[in-house]
């Protein structure tokens, strides 16, 4: 069974009880297959890498075959949360949920995105289209501060990229955001 995160950030925990280690996170938006379930936990595989750990049962929202389907198809014209937190406001009830830098936008149009039928709207200079290309010209100045560190950054993106699409365009845009963060640092 298919299901989706509709929180701004669920621990992912090596055993099923909230003392445990948490081992990764599922962000607002991102998908998983359920693989095993007791009364409060579920065992979990991301489907973005396709780690496995184990979640709060009432955290993740189980998916319809077609709605995973239909959301799985739009990946391609997704838009991705440049900055450390945005907020993304519901149409439904107006609820505002803070969203995490790499979050994946479905269906992003203009300010606006939309998730198993509900509408959200969040600030367009908080968000990217697509992922920068890790080059030169992106890197500047900080490529030549270090240009071996960004020739190093642009063979590994160029790796994951063609080991996993969907990973890279986060990881991408959260490299992007570090090296942001990190040169109007340096700029200081």
């Amino acid at each position: 069974m298919k299901a989706i995160s509709l929180h701004s950030v669920i621990p992912v925990r090596v055993e099923p009880k909230e003392s445990a280690e948490q081992s990764t996170q599922i962000l607002f938006g991102d998908t998983c297959t359920i693989i095993e379930q007791t009364p409060r936990w579920n065992r979990v595989k991301l489907d973005l890498d396709g780690q496995e750990g184990w979640v709060d049962s009432k955290m993740i929202t189980p998916m319809a075959k077609e709605e995973y389907a239909s959301y799985i198809a739009d990946y391609a014209n997704a838009a991705y949360v440049l900055y450390p937190i945005a907020y993304a406001v519901s149409a439904n009830n107006a609820q505002t949920i803070p969203l995490t830098a790499g979050t994946r936008l479905p269906k992003y149009h203009d300010g606006q995105f939309q998730i198993l039928g509900v509408s959200f709207r969040i600030d367009p200079s908080m968000v990217v289209q697509q992922p920068m290309p890790m080059n030169d010209q992106n890197l500047i100045p900080f490529s030549k501060k270090d240009p071996e560190w960004a020739r190093e950054m642009q063979k590994k993106a160029t790796q994951k990229r063609r080991a996993c699409k969907m990973q890279t365009c986060r990881q991408l845009t959260l490299l992007l955001i570090v090296v942001y963060h990190k040169n109007r640092i340096c700029q200081y």
